[in-house]
């Protein structure tokens, strides 16, 4: 992907990184959400 995402398109990648187990919540705040690839394992 490129260039700026619709909304919806957005809301997509956020749930989707959110739900994973590869991924791992760092920090969140009012200007965003921060998370970490997870090691293989």
């Amino acid at each position: 992907m490129n260039g700026q995402l619709r909304e919806a398109q957005l809301e997509r990648i956020r749930e989707s990184v959110a739900a994973s187990p590869r991924f791992q919540l760092v920090a969140e705040n009012s200007a965003g959400v921060l998370y970490v690839l997870r090691a293989a394992s």
